[in-house]
């Protein structure tokens, strides 16, 4: 079934369902003329024909797959709906491999054809540049081992609750320093957060690093090394990160922090935030951080209760690695897995966490997720001292991984896809939920980018290169995702955000002489400006409008599209009940996890259905559906997410219609009498309702009803509700009145206050007539005479605006007053209006 996208105003809604429902279609023909053309490594183009006939087709369903049977549909191309066009292009292809594909085309009723005949086409083999050839065999390989090796112990199911997909900020990255404190630099992650936005994150990721949130460091570099605090302190860089925590939040997205210590390396941290090396080895504490003293963990535990009081964000990564925080630090005790560094701090911060909470007015550990843990390359090097503990540690809500595959194999030798394994499976053991807060494929060795004698450029971080794998990216991503629900997996994080909006393509280097034809400074120099220029022009498209994706970028808004969509629920039907008989009805569906492409689903048949939002879905119920009595079961079905739940909505006997009542008029205080009701289906055991209050009922036939109705019932003036309710929780009847007069007029009574009404003390507030006979009317006059207004609601109390007929506002002076009562007796006053 296809639907518009866009909330939809109920009443319009209903008339555009309505002629579309009640239009008799018969489903299209199969398109025909299937075919693939303009094979590439990593893309395949799809065209076919639509079949002419009465019921033409408005758009096409395309499924593409790996296997003949199409048990292994490529993702992203699963029933994918690609509009009206008769063309598409099928990414994220693997090369040299053959593909089949079908099509089904469905009308504007939602009816779908039968499935074309199959046609098959095979992408083009792996042409690679010669100095790549070493990453692609390396990808390839790697990743199908992970695939397989997920494969053999993941059911297929899906998490109910899917991860929160998100990107790391490569703009507000800590380690760029005082940099961060510039009005350009907040326009440009405004720019970037609402481009992520744009491709479905959820969740978005940057690193408050220490001690950018630690005022000590900065009153000691100003004391020590003459930096001037005046701008570059912890207020200015935590007023930076609480003001990303607003935007993101009020983007309805997470934010996740990590808390790692700052780089030691690269000029700009040196020249803008100095010392830091000497501050961590030597000034915390009296023998530093490697005396045993525990300083610099109070310290950073000091530092990580500051960001989650102030910058309050979803998730708080305690330690990112622990090899990291050694190198970053200086301190060799936190690369030791020998030691218990490492453990010691992350214990200590979430004790701190613990305390800060009890004292805390909205829960400082209960609003922010805490997590900790190591990199895949750490395994099992630190399970001992430092996974496993942290498995077992209260307090702390994830255990976390870095996954950086392809280079962890091939330059340090550790088999990342056995290590992520027995890592899932130790979170398993304590009944912990994974994080991932980083993972991106390294896309090339060091061998392949050979700078100055024949080392890699220091400028290169071997991740960050390429969207020449970009359907890589998909294929990495697909896999991790099948990781994420066997886990299960409370949110990952793609590391590389420039690589969302551009990289550095590898054809950049054949031109106008390849890098790798170089040598020396010329050939640095080479690698260095693709990767700048690359940067350069990932912040360019993410700041345009609208922003620009790169083709990694689109695999990722796939994979999320695909993997990140919830399990829908229902939690309210409006209307939840209706009468049998009743005509042709818009069904609201109110629950989450709603797509555009939703689809609701009446007694397991889909419904044409209309996207309202997130939240909302709509549909015609046919009066087909309505005529009888009975219980009709709804769901809603969401493609990547399955199946909801079914809610009841009931089809009950028609509503009865009430004509008159008799009396319909009594005097306030009168004794008990028998009402009787007159109208059409009304059933044996319908109630008669009075005020809201069911009173005992007499059933007489379909159109007459008689009603105890008690004294106490009517003994004050007023008018009482009658309504008529069938037995089975049907709709009640409309409402007629019985009006209940005052016995005698006490015009004795009548009082208006405030008297005087002065606009000093009264302003706002009307002059209240009240003790009034029941059906009374009110005429005020000026001082002269002259008539100003007529008050005739009739009820025990009036008020009036200080208004004259005109609507005006009255002036200040005296004013009379009569109160004629239904009798025609009547009572003058007199009141005062100071303004």
């Amino acid at each position: 079934m296809r639907r518009p996208a866009g909330a939809v105003a109920e009443s319009a809604l209903f008339m555009a369902l309505l002629v579309h429902s009640a239009v008799a279609w018969a489903a299209p023909s199969a398109p025909s003329g299937v075919a693939f053309s303009n094979a590439s490594l990593f893309a395949l183009t799809l065209s076919w024909s639509a079949a002419s006939g009465a019921d033409p087709a408005t758009g096409f369903d395309v499924t593409v797959s790996s296997d003949p049977g199409f048990d292994a549909p490529v993702p992203g191309f699963n029933n994918r709906n690609v509009g009206g066009a008769a063309t598409a292009l099928v990414s994220g292809l693997y090369p040299g491999t053959t593909y089949y594909a079908r099509v089904q085309a469905y009308d504007i009723s939602g009816s779908s054809s039968a499935f074309s005949a199959s046609a098959s086409g095979v992408t083009s083999g792996t042409n690679v540049p010669g100095e790549f050839e070493i990453t692609w065999s390396s990808l390839t390989a790697s990743v199908q081992e992970f695939q397989n090796d997920i494969g053999a112990l993941w059911s297929g199911s899906k998490q109910a609750t899917p991860p929160d997909y998100g990107v790391e900020l490569e703009l507000a990255d800590c380690n760029r320093g005082p940099s961060l404190l510039t009005n350009q630099t907040r326009s440009q992650v405004l720019a970037e957060i609402q481009a992520l936005h744009q491709i479905g994150v959820t969740t978005v990721q940057t690193c408050v690093g220490f001690p950018l949130p630690y005022q000590p460091y900065f009153d000691w570099a100003a004391q020590t090394l003459s930096l001037d605090t005046a701008t570059v302190n912890a207020q200015n860089f935590l007023n930076f990160y609480v003001w990303i925590s607003t935007t993101v939040h009020s983007m309805n997205m997470k934010f996740s922090v990590e808390t790692p210590a700052l780089l030691q390396s690269g000029a700009q941290v040196n020249q803008l935030l100095p010392g830091l090396t000497t501050y961590f080895t030597q000034v915390i504490g009296s023998g530093g951080c490697n005396a045993g003293d525990l300083n610099y963990e109070t310290a950073r535990a000091s530092a990580a209760v500051t960001v989650a009081d102030l910058v309050r964000p979803d998730y708080l990564e305690l330690q990112t690695e622990p090899t990291t925080e050694g190198m970053y630090t200086g301190c060799a005790d936190f690369s030791n897995p020998n030691k218990s560094a490492d453990f010691n701090m992350v214990s200590l911060i979430v004790s701190s966490l613990t305390i800060a909470d009890a004292v805390h007015p909205f829960g400082l550990h209960t609003a922010v997720k805490t997590t900790a843990g190591i990199g895949d390359w750490n395994w099992p090097a630190f399970n001992t001292t430092l996974f496993t503990p942290e498995a077992q540690l209260p307090g702390l809500d994830f255990l976390d991984m870095h996954i950086y595959p392809i280079n962890n194999d091939d330059t340090v030798g550790a088999d990342y896809i056995s290590n992520i394994m027995a890592m899932v499976a130790l979170a398993k053991q304590y009944g912990k939920t994974l994080s991932l807060t980083e993972t991106w494929p390294h896309t090339n060795n060091d061998s392949d980018l050979p700078g100055t004698n024949g080392q890699a450029p220091t400028s290169v971080i071997s991740r960050d290169l390429y969207c020449f794998w970009a359907p890589f990216y998909q294929y990495f991503f697909t896999t991790l995702s099948q990781l994420e629900n066997y886990a299960p997996i409370a949110m990952s994080i793609a590391f590389n955000d420039f690589a969302q909006f551009n990289c550095a393509d590898y054809y950049a280097y054949n031109s106008p002489t390849p890098c790798s034809q170089l040598s020396g400074t010329a050939q640095s120099t080479c690698y260095s400006n693709v990767i700048n220029g690359a940067e350069t022009g990932a912040v360019a498209n993410m700041t345009s409008s609208p922003p620009v994706f790169s083709q990694t970028g689109q695999a990722y808004a796939r994979i999320i599209a695909n993997n990140g969509l919830p399990a829908p629920t229902i939690s309210a039907l409006s209307p939840s009940s209706v009468s049998a008989g009743s005509g042709p009805l818009v069904l609201m569906v109110t629950g989450g996890g709603f797509g555009n492409g939703s689809v609701i689903k009446w007694n397991g048949t889909a419904l044409s259905t209309v996207y309202g939002g997130p939240t909302q879905l709509f549909a015609v119920i046919p009066a087909s559906d309505l005529s009888g009595a009975s219980a009709a079961s709804v769901a809603v079905f969401t493609l990547g997410g399955g199946t909801s739940g079914s809610s009841t909505l009931t089809i009950g006997a028609a509503a009865p219609t009430l004509t008159s009542v008799s009396p319909s008029a009594v005097t306030a205080g009168g004794a008990a009498f028998t009402l009787t009701v007159n109208g059409s289906n009304f059933l044996n055991g319908a109630t008669v309702m009075w005020n809201g209050t069911a009173r005992t009922t007499t059933y007489v036939s379909a159109n007459d009803l008689q009603a105890d109705i008690l004294a106490a019932d009517i003994a004050s003036a007023g008018t009482a509700e009658v309504t008529v309710a069938n037995p089975g929780g049907v709709a009640a009847s409309q409402t007629l009145t019985v009006s209940i007069a005052s016995p005698l007029s006490d015009l004795s009574a009548v009082r208006a206050y405030p008297n005087p009404w002065r606009s000093d003390a009264h302003d706002g507030l009307p002059v209240t007539f009240d003790r009034l006979p029941q059906g009374s009317t009110i005429k005020i006059f000026d001082l002269a005479g002259r008539w100003v207004r007529t008050l005739a609601g009739g009820s025990i109390i009036q008020t009036w605006d200080l208004t004259n007929d005109g609507g005006k506002k009255v002036a200040s002076g005296l004013y009379f007053y009569v109160v004629t009562d239904p009798q025609g007796d009547q009572s003058r006053g007199k009141l005062t209006v100071v303004k």
